[in-house]
């Protein structure tokens, strides 16, 4: 058996470039040849580690952003994606060791559903909605969920979202693990990934040096 393919997708934007050196300079140095990663932005890409994408630039093109992200994924071979934005703290040896491979989809789906660790219910709410993981923590998907999500119907302008109902409608059910933080300055115990944001468009790179220092 082959090993997994894993691609840590950061969703950026030109206009926030200047924060993906907080990135490099972290976790992202401390990859143990495990996954790879790179920023995908809307235009503007410049290093090595940055794509652009054919698409807008802004929040309203979180959507397409997402869906050409997954295209590049899989026609680069990956196996697995990690989603998260440019303010999200991971520990890339933690999240190889928590050897998720054999689910499609988790993510921290805010805790409605159990904190030990499980699949959600195989139902919508009562409005149809699936239970869907927080795009700050971090969304892990595998190729096949990916494909998904590009052949689904459903669409949504948040990312998140999208990805948990098209899922539920095709019957692959979020993990809902709180290995995935949504809230904190560092991780704790065994959590892989942080949402560092506090509050909408309250983020400062410097949260991720701190974090980085704080959870090694």
């Amino acid at each position: 058996m082959s090993l997994p393919k894993l691609l840590i997708a950061i969703v950026s934007c030109e206009r926030d470039r200047w924060q993906h050196t907080a990135i490099r300079e972290t976790w992202a140095a401390n990859l143990n040849g495990l996954a790879d990663y790179k920023f995908f932005l809307g235009k503007g890409a410049v290093a090595d580690d940055e794509v652009s994408l054919e698409c807008d630039d802004s929040y309203y093109g979180l959507m397409d952003k997402a869906l050409l992200a997954f295209d590049w994924a899989l026609s680069a071979g990956y196996t697995h994606i990690m989603h998260v934005g440019r303010d999200t703290y991971v520990h890339v040896p933690k999240l190889w060791a928590a050897a998720l491979w054999e689910i499609h989809y988790a993510g921290n789906g805010g805790g409605s559903h159990g904190w030990n660790g499980g699949y959600c219910g195989a139902e919508p709410d009562g409005k149809g909605r699936w239970a869907y993981a927080s795009g700050g923590a971090g969304s892990w998907l595998t190729a096949h969920a990916m494909r998904i999500i590009l052949d689904s119907p459903i669409r949504h302008e948040a990312d998140d979202l999208m990805f948990g109902w098209a899922l539920g409608a095709a019957g692959i059910y979020l993990f809902d693990d709180p290995r995935f933080s949504k809230y904190g300055t560092h991780l704790e115990g065994n959590q892989f990934s942080l949402h560092l944001s506090r509050g909408t468009g309250n983020y400062n790179p410097e949260w991720m040096h701190y974090a980085h220092k704080a959870s090694l």
